[in-house]
């Protein structure tokens, strides 16, 4: 069994359509009419690669590499890894075809059906040297190294966090693509935070963020709260609109329950709005579906929302919150590629 890397668009755009319809997918559009059924070496992929992408020949042969991958090299039973964009989560799953072309499924005709086995597993669940390794900017690769295999099947078996205690330093044995920085670098962010502001603490951290925003809040103290963490308000004294009613979660993914819990204490305090705040997400089901009716009323924040806002307001933050998470800003150059 091996283990292998896949994505889902630039910014995430497939996502949806490889989780909802239990696939994984090549999506070069200018191929999305070719069947590749019947190729059987790199050199007649090669032919048909240089007809269809003349423009482009020095990309060509990682392209080919990649495409292999889909094609190819990934058997039946692999692990596939889905790093995801839009939620900053890990889909994990389990490849159950050979390659498929399916041109009704036009621009997703190269396909490989997948039993997915978590669709939403936290980044913080994993070591820092395989988050490099799904950092990796290529569309398909193979993840070989640091026995990524073993510690993958440890965690989906149970254990919270599948420890490599042979690794000297994260970037030792990676393989040889280029680590995207700027997902690391979240990487790293994010579990700073969770290591720093767990449980009553993460409290805080909100809080200093809607007051970095131009709020002023009021934090409900530690014991019973009431299903108030914090209210937050516009005005020097916050009797101004909008008056926001927040509740923060840092342990367990979150359920109907406390969303339900939240709308009523919205009420009682005479809150405009609310906010649920969730580092470890939410169950879904009934939960999106309330998310769609209270989608004027109620907002929700997972890890990837929090840090982003974190970092948005970071320089308005308090003293004492940025002397536990020391940041630095630099600049690096984007690589369209």
């Amino acid at each position: 069994m091996a283990v292998f890397l896949t994505r889902a668009g630039k910014f995430g755009e497939n996502e949806n359509y490889f989780l909802d319809n239990n696939i994984i997918c090549m999506v070069w559009q200018e191929l999305s009419e070719v069947d590749l059924s019947n190729i059987k070496t790199q050199e007649q992929l090669k032919e048909i690669m240089i007809d269809t992408y003349q423009d482009r020949s020095k990309s060509i042969p990682n392209w080919i590499s990649q495409i292999w991958i889909h094609l190819k090299k990934m058997q039946v039973g692999d692990l596939i890894v889905l790093p995801l964009k839009n939620s900053r989560k890990i889909a994990i799953g389990k490849i159950i075809s050979d390659y498929i072309f399916d041109e009704k499924r036009k621009p997703y005709s190269h396909i490989r059906r997948v039993e997915w086995i978590e669709k939403e597993i936290p980044r913080t669940a994993f070591d820092q040297d395989l988050l490099y390794s799904f950092g990796a900017f290529k569309t398909f690769c193979e993840i070989n190294r640091n026995d990524a295999e073993a510690r993958i099947k440890a965690l989906l078996s149970g254990k919270k966090n599948a420890t490599n205690n042979n690794l000297k330093h994260p970037l030792e044995n990676i393989d040889g693509d280029k680590v995207n920085l700027e997902e690391s670098s979240l990487d790293q962010i994010s579990n700073l935070i969770l290591s720093k502001f767990k449980g009553k603490k993460m409290e805080s951290l909100v809080e200093s963020i809607f007051k970095a925003k131009g709020y002023f809040t009021y934090a409900s103290p530690a014991g019973a709260d009431g299903g108030v963490d914090i209210l937050a308000a516009k005005g020097d004294l916050g009797f101004e609109n909008p008056k926001i009613c927040i509740q923060v979660k840092s342990g367990s993914a979150v359920g109907i329950d406390i969303l339900d819990r939240l709308s009523g204490t919205m009420k009682k305090v005479k809150a405009d709005f609310g906010l649920l705040v969730s580092w470890e997400g939410f169950n879904k089901g009934k939960i999106k579906e309330e998310k769609r009716t209270e989608f004027f009323t109620i907002r929700l924040w997972e890890q990837k929302e929090l840090v982003e806002e974190f970092l948005k307001y970071y320089d308005k933050l308090d003293e004492e919150i940025k002397s536990e998470i020391p940041l630095k800003q630099i600049w690096i150059i984007a690589d369209g590629e």
